[in-house]
């Protein structure tokens, strides 16, 4: 496949993804930096694109005026129409939200505070895979191939997990992601099928919850963790209290030491058989 099969109105953003890419294979440090303004730009503008199309050329998506103008009103509000888009759609994806949202954050960092970060290599291919994966489920078109395939991964450093947060929302973000991961292992590990696609948290957890039989302050937990996600993604940071905010981290951290010890434990007897 070439640019040239590209339906017009996708070519644009497909632009920006490549122009970032550009960058991204010089890899020097100007180029990083470029690179992840660029394909954080792409995301966003992926998204408006299509919101602001007719609706025969998206796929029949309905849309009346006043939910455009309310799902194009800000960074967030884009944020949300994707989150819902890709649930109701049931779409099979291979990006998170919540990593969206977090790569937008070192980009505002990045590009308001002029500290001189260097976005490591991994972040990068992060946020690239992320950039191509929301243009292919919105655009319905593989790009991979145009930008030169998949590039090699770089190993995420095992003490951390992407970079450490600016904020207490951030650094919630970045152990959701840690315990979404965790759950997709467990899930892997004790479902019967030997490919699971990618979905939602709430997707992944229903699944594990009928296959372990969770206990019952799990779910809540879940529910709890699920509520506060919800408010950092789509923007609503004023509507958490600190105390919810607080008690999200703990039960983050319980679920995450939960799963770890049941998937080990599963692992291991799978290893005796």
């Amino acid at each position: 496949m070439s640019r040239s099969d590209l339906v017009p109105w996708a070519r644009g953003p497909f632009e920006l993804i490549r122009h970032a890419n550009g960058h991204l294979q010089e890899a020097g440090d100007t180029d990083r930096r470029i690179a992840l303004i660029g394909f954080d730009n792409a995301i966003e503008v992926c998204i408006d694109v299509f919101i602001k199309l007719h609706p025969k050329l998206h796929g029949g998506v309905e849309l009346c005026r006043d939910e455009v103008e309310r799902a194009t009103r800000s960074y967030h509000t884009k944020i949300e129409w994707l989150d819902k888009y890709v649930e109701v759609n049931n779409l099979d994806i291979g990006f998170s939200i919540e990593e969206i949202v977090w790569y937008h954050s070192l980009r505002n960092e990045l590009y308001h505070s002029g500290n001189g970060m260097i976005p490591e290599m991994h972040v990068l291919e992060g946020v690239r895979a992320a950039a191509v994966e929301v243009f292919n489920a919105l655009f319905k078109k593989d790009i991979t191939a145009i930008l030169g395939g998949e590039l090699p991964k770089h190993a995420r450093p095992p003490e951390k997990l992407l970079f450490q947060a600016q904020n207490e929302e951030m650094e919630f973000l970045r152990i959701f992601i840690e315990f979404e991961r965790t759950l997709e292992k467990s899930l892997k590990a004790i479902s019967q099928r030997t490919e699971l696609r990618s979905r939602g948290v709430r997707q992944m957890w229903n699944e594990y919850r009928t296959l372990v039989k969770t206990p019952p302050e799990w779910n809540v937990a879940v529910e709890k963790i699920l509520t506060v996600r919800n408010n950092i993604t789509h923007g609503n940071y004023v509507r958490i209290e600190s105390y919810e905010l607080e008690n999200a981290f703990v039960d983050l951290f319980s679920l995450i030491e939960a799963l770890s010890e049941s998937l080990n434990a599963t692992e291991k007897s799978k290893s005796i058989v």
